[in-house]
C-alpha cells in the first residue's frame, strides 16, 4: 500500500485559519455576554466541520482510500477508466453541493472540462483525475504525477 499526503494550499489554510479564529472568537465573545447555547455551537460547529477533512490517500490492491478524521472513504477500482494528473481540473468550477474551503474542499462540483465531479481536495493545483463509467472523481496527493502514475499501474482496467 501507497500512502500520499493531502498538503493544503495557501488559501485553504487561510479560510481554515481565519473562520476558525471567528467563531471560536465569537463563541468566547458570546459566552461573556451570556449566551451560552450559541457560545457553545460556534466552536462545536468548527469541530464537527473538522470530522471532512482529507488527511492524505492510499492506494491498496483493490482500491484508493482518502484517509478522513477518523475514517477512510473507499474509492473501488471497480469501473475505472482513466487516471490523469490536471492542474487546471478544478478551474471555473460551481459548487452544486457538500462543504467548500474549510478543512478541505469536498463534494460535488461541475465545469466544462469534467462535467459533473465528486472532489476530495485539498490543494486544487494537484488535481488527480479518476474517470469512471458512472462518476468523476477529484483528489490531490501531494505528488500528483506519481500517484497517478501509481494508480494507473495497480488498476488494470486504467
Amino acid at each position: 500500500m501507497s500512502t500520499f499526503k493531502a498538503p493544503w494550499c495557501k488559501s485553504l489554510t487561510l479560510t481554515t485559519w481565519i473562520l476558525s479564529a471567528v467563531f471560536c472568537g465569537a463563541g468566547v465573545a458570546l459566552s461573556i455576554m451570556g449566551i451560552w447555547f450559541v457560545a457553545i455551537i460556534l466552536p462545536a460547529t468548527i469541530c464537527c466541520i473538522a470530522l471532512i477533512s482529507i488527511r492524505g490517500y492510499s492506494i491498496t490492491s483493490d482500491a484508493v482510500l482518502v484517509h478522513r478524521l477518523f475514517w477512510d472513504t473507499r474509492l473501488e477500482f471497480a469501473g475505472l477508466q482513466s487516471v490523469h494528473f490536471d492542474p487546471n481540473a478544478m478551474n471555473k468550477s460551481i459548487r452544486t453541493g457538500g462543504a467548500d474551503g474549510l478543512f478541505a474542499t469536498v463534494g460535488y462540483y461541475s465545469n466544462k472540462a469534467l462535467g459533473e465531479y465528486h472532489a476530495f481536495v485539498t490543494n486544487p493545483s494537484n488535481a488527480v483525475v479518476l474517470k469512471y463509467s458512472f462518476e468523476t472523481v477529484v483528489l490531490s496527493p501531494a505528488t500528483p504525477e506519481t500517484f497517478a502514475q501509481e494508480l494507473s499501474q495497480h488498476c488494470p482496467s486504467a
